[in-house]
């Protein structure tokens, strides 16, 4: 570029020293036209041929100098933004993303995980497919509230109190969830090339991380393909040049045939399918006949053509539309268009998106963004994939696609319709989660190893481990059996079946194989208690209650060993007591008791206790009784008790309050805020109750509100064990009005309740406090507008 002369220079009225410093501060200076500024011209001049200006050469030179080159990384990253921006497109994640609102990260997944589990298997009328209508099918169960953990460990998400997990955050759960799941059953795994495999424009070199593990996991049994929307119909040269350092590997290796036939690569979306030679090691096309379904045995000629050529008139008008000068690119199965200048992401996805939504074929096809171009092939990888398990005999839920194209414009999408998916945005990502793949999988087969009798030695020496610690823990202990003894047998044990089956890491492993084993052995221990045979711990209720009032607990088994049933009670005396090896100390207590009280005082009190500490018992007192047998009474409670007990008024104003306010105007929401507002009196701030009215209105998720108001009652009930907290009844009306109104009516705070809904609302409340006065609900419904700051604080 030539200096600009002094005279343009003395016309501009700056000096040569000024203008030598404003171009080391603009490095494209000398790049500029002269006169008005690219940005100006184009500003007046709307016609297409502008593209003549160098706009884009201003952006991103490459031989200027080193600040150019910076410049140049500054303008491709901002293109990398939008691009990364656009390709986060998907309706589940961004639907969990907005559950964060009004969860935490675990509850989201807690309860994703029970949904993805209702849709698998009823996928037309699950919850899941009502919130997200474009849900697609999940071949799996997905543990996301593990994975959620897993991933928790490293970046600490439950950390965060005002930034909820972004996009990738919460794809990163879901692939990890999904490399848990397909691990064991894996049969064949599949890659996107560009993006995935290698960056944008570049080939798998020798170089390649992704070589060992595509050997590693061939090796493992487990099937290799590549599927590229790539198509070089009969010429198998250009493929190899794509994944040549890949087959040096085999060649260096000398991999055997066995090893080899496991790796596929299928061309043109779904077009060709090539297999590596066993001599050779170079590629070879498989023909078709062998692997292509019958319906793509059937498409026509005539029909392909027609379909390329509606395409093209498609691409090339929708170029010509937005004022993007391509190249066009006709092959036998595809057709597409390459800018021939810079352009931004966000034009090729509107090209895309425009071709989807006017194409019409009898054939299938794919009209996707390849992020530097756009194209139109002849079937999807849906076809291509599901004529490869076809081939090789797998089912989706054995069958793993990674891709990084999977938004409304990606070639990828298309695979989620017939087998599971691991979504990444980069090679590096794709190597990742690949090898957790192979570790994931190597721990399942270091579980499984030895085959039936290796099973059956790890069991052996878990049993007789287990047994032998019983014995020593109870012996050590002076005969005392608990649930601390069961545990520290079981997590002995645990610890010897894991060393002896040969896991990874054996000493991290021997710990939490014998923890968990501990833990489960501990629940199964608690539940076997309170499933025991009924007549024993009826039989000595009294005595052993006794025992406890005195402070004797540890002399329970005394009396069982001496068959002293509570029958015999009134005949205990100092022999007796002598005989069952109880202290003469606690034998004076238990003697001075029994003359100084009337034991058959407390019977109601001994019944009440059986009642809540034996299931069956309590279960047959629970049944027998219209309030349930308890104090507490729970919302279902409630619920049953409003409507076998409702009167013909109040169920007419139920009725009613549904027609006016429609779903949240449903009875289901109206019980809730009453059974809050009764049995939440005294023991939950008003204010809990108004706030999770709010949040009702918006999720609709009455469980988690049961939850949280449960957890509070009970919290504040541990605090009173002699006497519950008694409220006013007053303030339960107010607490109930305000709920209501802002749950099933909508009405902003301190909003008066209409004049047409008093009466409604006034028998509700009047059949829930009966003890309630009219004067005293009437003060409650209209006072509404005067507890506007009631519940700031």
């Amino acid at each position: 570029m030539q200096p600009s002369s002094a005279s343009s220079s003395s016309s501009n009225g700056k000096r040569p020293q000024q203008r030598d410093q404003e171009q080391r501060r603009d490095p494209f200076a000398e790049k500029r036209p002269a006169g008005p500024s690219s940005r100006q011209q184009q500003s007046r001049n709307l016609d297409p041929g502008i593209t003549d200006v160098p706009y884009w050469d201003l952006l991103s030179h490459p031989d200027i100098d080193e600040s150019i080159s910076r410049a140049k990384s500054a303008s491709d990253a901002a293109v990398l933004r939008r691009k990364g921006h656009l390709k986060e497109q998907d309706r589940l994640i961004e639907f969990m993303r907005d559950m964060h609102d009004t969860h935490t990260c675990e509850e989201v997944m807690v309860k994703m995980e029970r949904w993805v589990q209702e849709h698998r298997s009823d996928p037309r009328r699950s919850k899941l497919k009502r919130i997200v209508p474009t849900v697609g099918s999940f071949f799996t169960p997905l543990r996301l509230a593990d994975a959620f953990r897993e991933y928790d460990a490293f970046f600490h998400l439950s950390r965060r109190k005002y930034i909820p997990p972004n996009f990738a955050e919460l794809r990163h759960i879901l692939n990890i969830a999904q490399i848990h799941a397909s691990a064991e059953a894996l049969r064949l795994i599949t890659f996107d090339a560009d993006g995935t495999l290698y960056a944008d424009g570049h080939h798998i070199e020798q170089d390649n991380e992704m070589i060992e593990i595509f050997v590693t996991l061939m090796k493992s049994n487990i099937d290799v393909g590549i599927v590229t929307a790539a198509g070089y119909p009969g010429e198998a040269a250009k493929f190899e040049s794509r994944i040549q350092g890949l087959l040096a590997a085999f060649s260096k290796y000398k991999l055997p045939a066995t090893i080899t036939n496991r790796f596929h690569l299928m061309g043109g979306e779904c077009n060709y399918l090539l297999r590596v030679n066993p001599v050779s090691k170079q590629l070879e096309f498989v023909p078709d006949d062998e692997w292509m379904t019958p319906e793509m045995l059937a498409w026509d000629e005539e029909d392909i053509k027609e379909l390329l050529d509606d395409a093209q008139v498609h691409l090339t008008e929708g170029a010509a539309r937005l004022c993007m000068p391509v190249q066009l690119i006709r092959k036998t199965r595809s057709v597409g268009v390459v800018p021939t200048q810079p352009t931004i992401y966000e034009v090729l996805e509107e090209l895309a998106i425009s071709v989807q939504q006017n194409l019409i074929s009898k054939l299938p096809f794919c009209a996707f963004n390849g992020g530097n171009d756009v194209f139109v092939d002849v079937g999807n990888k849906s076809i291509g994939l599901d004529a490869l398990m076809r081939h090789l005999d797998c089912y989706p839920y054995e069958v793993l696609h990674v891709g990084d194209r999977f938004s409304d414009t990606g070639n990828d999408t298309a695979t989620r319709d017939c087998c599971s998916i691991v979504w990444v945005a980069n090679p590096e990502e794709t190597g990742f989660f690949v090898k957790m793949l192979l570790k994931v999988s190597a721990q399942l087969q270091a579980l499984q190893k030895g085959g039936p009798w290796g099973q059956a030695r790890n069991l052996g020496v878990f049993t007789g481990v287990n047994a032998g610690l019983n014995l020593a823990i109870k012996k050590a202990r002076g005969g005392k059996e608990d649930v601390w003894g069961s545990m520290g047998a079981a997590f002995g044990a645990g610890v010897a079946f894991s060393l002896v089956s040969g896991v990874p890491n054996p000493l991290q492993s021997a710990f939490t194989t014998g923890a968990a084993f501990a833990g489960f052995n501990g629940l199964f221990y608690q539940i076997s208690q309170a499933f025991k045979p009924e007549k024993d711990d009826v039989e000595y209720a009294q005595g052993t209650y006794m025992l406890q009032m005195l402070g004797l607990q540890k002399y329970q088994n005394n009396l069982k060993k001496g068959l002293l049933t509570d029958s015999t009670i009134m005949l205990w005396n100092e022999s007796a007591l002598s005989d069952v090896r109880i202290p003469a100390g606690p034998r004076l207590l238990i003697l001075h008791h029994l003359d100084r009280n009337d034991v058959f005082a407390d019977i109601k009190r001994i019944a009440k206790k059986i009642q809540g500490a034996l299931p069956i018992v309590g279960l047959v007192s629970r049944l027998s009784t219209p309030g349930g047998g308890f104090d507490e009474i729970s919302y279902p409670e409630f619920c049953r008790s409003a409507f076998d007990n409702a009167t013909l008024d109040v169920r007419d104003a139920v009725v009613e309050m549904e027609r006016r306010y429609g779903k949240l105007g449903q009875s289901r929401w109206l019980y809730c805020m009453l059974w809050m507002a009764k049995h939440g009196n005294g023991l939950v701030p008003p204010r809990n109750i108004i706030v999770a009215a709010k949040r009702l209105r918006v999720t609709q998720d009455v469980e988690i509100e049961m939850d949280r108001f449960e957890q509070t009652r009970d919290a504040t009930l541990a605090k009173f064990r002699m006497m519950r907290p008694q409220g006013n009844v007053s303030d339960a009306l107010d607490v109930a009005v305000d709920g209501i109104a802002t749950l099933c009516m909508g009405l902003a705070e301190g909003q008066a309740v209409l004049e047409a809904d008093e009466s409604m609302l006034s028998a509700v409340l009047g059949w829930v406090w009966s003890e309630a006065t009219s004067e005293q609900l009437a003060a409650s419904i209209r006072g509404r507008p005067g507890r506007v700051s009631a519940y700031t604080s």
